[in-house]
């Protein structure tokens, strides 16, 4: 039993694993990667009041329809319990047929929550000429998350206007979180002239961390409505208002103030064409970057920039915490003292700061905070100059040889960096291929890094040799510039071998050398060459009468190229060249043996001497045995028959030596 229950489990692991995790996490509609996608106003209804869980991410695609046979409904939509995210993909339209009584497109009740989001235009046109509150979403005690890329549109129909969002009873929450909240009106007087976008009623939060909120109207019918208005028998106090930022049109300072939320500004401006309020959160944070000082450099030569938008440097201020004294441009930094740099910033027109605003210097808090007001900040900040200037700088580079292309310049030496390095031949730009026999220059330029600083007249080596000439040497940079000349291409190869004797094995010619400089053999191999002509490969003794063929190639070392045209010499003789490129050259060279072997030259090393009386010797006493053509160059020698090798085989080959016979 526990074995199958064991097998079981590794099945379905093994099973799982081979599934990808996208589809073993999260069905269609369980996650916001895999959305289901619904394309009328019955899907979405069904999928928006459906429980399953297959319904909590829903993408909406463009559509225009008419609402029709739905009754005596509030809302066209009731949000079942839980959470869910609806994701525009386009334009959609809902339209509330005449009679109907539709006030709102979606209603979210208690304890539940939409997010909506998504690219695209949400409309909801409402028939109801006698409610005040037609909205495309209706908040009732449930939470509206609405993000960037997300419009809201309350659209008109006939003389009904209509509201982006309505937001009702304790616990009701709108949150805008870069989208888009409009309104339309139904005339340009009567009820309908006064259509605010969102109406908050008691116990109703709205919180607006940015966005748009105002109607859907030309800049020429302004005034028509507020961008918030409270619902009647709603007073401040029953709700909980907060606007961070946003643009709100057509809408005063005043309608806005008591919502503020602390540090926020709001000023009167016209953006897209539509007169309003802007608001803007306050800066919470400036991010300074400054120059650390550099031994030997003045205060204007160190910069303080900040990344931050809307925030405009102010004053900058060096002085010497060490000897206690404010630093002038006529004044340079040393090394081993402590220097403070105070920065005043300021908040540019229509934006602030707050008491609680921070800074960051290089990326690191600031070392203290002298003040901090809704206007701008001033701090400080303390540099200690420890490191010693950098006397030399050692540079590699890759040596040019022919047939490579240009490479940058590396730096050994700590705390530089190369800023620029340039190629040049016969004084113009170069980026070509390396050619033998010429001559290249190589110009580099190196600086030190952010802290650092070079000696008054620093050094530089390059591939540890001095550098041809400086062009600029200053604490601050050196440039300067090495020249290579290639080596000429080699245009003739000379290689030695010895020569193959009748009897000597392979191994004793030994392997080919070149005596060529820049050159060397690395392949030597030896063939008989039959008579048409043809190779057949050698590897055991040469013998005499034959031809035998020596393949070598040479290969030029690194820096050196053959020429085209590179003439091959084997033991002083011109060699036949098979191949030649710029790195190798395969050549040959036949050496042809004399027929026959000297009388008395048993040992068939083509010459008669010690070696084969030794030779003889041993065969007599069974130390050694002649064969072959050595057997026969013995026997020739004997006296009398039946032919014997013995000591008159020897004598005959002393005499051979020495000439008596």
């Amino acid at each position: 039993m526990k074995k199958g229950l064991l097998a079981a489990v590794v099945s379905a692991c093994l099973i799982l694993g081979a599934i990808p995790f996208g589809i073993t996490a999260f069905a269609a509609g369980e996650s916001e990667a895999n959305p289901l996608v619904v394309y009328s106003f019955a899907e979405l209804k069904a999928a928006m009041e459906s429980t399953s869980a297959s319904t909590r991410y829903i993408k909406l695609k463009a559509t225009d329809e008419n609402l029709s046979g739905i009754g005596e409904q509030y809302a066209a939509i009731y949000q079942a319990v839980g959470s869910k995210t609806l994701i525009l993909d386009g334009n959609s339209t809902f339209t509330a047929v005449s009679g109907s009584y539709l006030q709102t497109l979606v209603e979210v009740y208690e304890e539940r929550t939409l997010d909506i989001k998504g690219s695209g235009k949400l409309e909801f046109r409402a028939h109801y000429a006698t409610s005040a509150y037609n909205s495309v979403i209706h908040v009732m005690r449930g939470v509206l998350n609405v993000h960037e890329g997300v419009t809201l549109c309350g659209g008109i129909n006939t003389l009904v206007y209509g509201l982006a969002v309505t937001v009702f009873g304790s616990g009701g929450t709108l949150n805008l979180y870069g989208g888009t909240l409009l309104g339309k009106k139904g005339s340009s007087s009567g009820p309908y002239s006064s259509v605010p976008v969102v109406t908050v009623a008691k116990g109703g939060k709205v919180n607006i961390e940015s966005g748009t909120v105002g109607h859907d109207v030309p800049a020429s019918e302004y005034g028509y409505g507020k961008a918030i208005s409270l619902a009647g028998g709603t007073n401040p106090s029953d709700v909980s208002i907060t606007i961070k930022s946003g643009f709100f049109r057509y809408t005063e300072i005043a309608d806005l103030s008591a919502w503020l939320a602390p540090g926020s500004t709001a000023i009167k401006t016209t953006e897209g064409g539509y007169s309003g309020v802007k608001v803007t959160a306050p800066i919470s944070n400036v991010a300074f970057d400054v120059s650390a000082p550099v031994a030997g450099y003045a205060p204007s030569s160190m910069t303080v920039t900040t990344s931050t938008p809307n925030v405009t440097i102010g004053d900058v201020v060096w002085k010497n915490m060490t000897d206690d004294v404010l630093m002038t441009d006529s004044m340079a930094f040393e090394t081993g003292k402590t220097y403070r740099c105070t920065i005043v910033a300021l908040a540019a027109s229509g934006y602030s700061m707050t008491t609680t605003s921070t800074a960051t210097v290089n990326g690191s808090a600031p070392t203290a905070y002298v003040l901090r007001t809704a206007s701008g900040i001033m701090l400080y900040n303390d540099f200690e100059i420890s490191i010693v200037p950098i006397s030399n700088v050692t540079l590699n580079v890759t040596v040019p040889i022919p047939g490579a292309t240009p490479a940058n310049v590396t730096t050994a030496t700590a705390n530089t960096r190369l800023t620029i390095t340039k190629w040049y031949h016969n004084g113009n730009p170069f980026t070509g291929t390396f050619a033998a026999g010429e001559t290249y220059r190589c110009q580099v330029t190196v600086t030190p890094t952010s802290g650092n600083s070079f000696t008054a007249t620093p050094t530089a080596t390059i591939n540890g040799k001095g550098p041809t000439g400086y062009a600029v040497r200053s604490s601050s940079t050196i440039t300067c510039f090495y020249t290579f000349t290639l080596i000429p291409a080699i245009s003739e190869v000379a290689i030695s071998v010895a020569v193959p004797a009748a009897g000597a094995s392979i191994s004793s010619t030994g392997t080919a050398t070149a005596t060529t400089a820049g050159t060397s053999v690395t392949q030597t191999s030896w063939a008989v060459v039959t008579g048409d002509g043809q190779e057949v490969a050698h590897n055991g003794v040469f013998a005499p009468g034959k031809t035998y063929r020596c393949t070598i190639t040479v290969r030029s070392a690194v820096g050196y190229v053959f020429s085209a045209n590179a003439a091959v010499t084997i033991n002083d003789s011109p060699a036949t060249v098979a191949s030649n490129t710029a790195e190798s050259i395969i050549c040959t060279y036949d050496f042809v043996l004399p027929a026959g072997y000297p009388r008395g030259d048993v040992t068939l090393e083509g010459s008669v001497d010690i070696d084969d009386i030794l030779a003889v010797r041993g065969h007599m006493f069974g130390t050694r045995a002649l064969t072959g053509e050595g057997l026969a160059q013995a026997l020739e020698l004997c006296v009398g028959e039946p032919k014997t090798i013995d000591i008159d085989v020897i004598l005959a080959i002393r005499a051979i030596m020495f000439g008596t016979v």
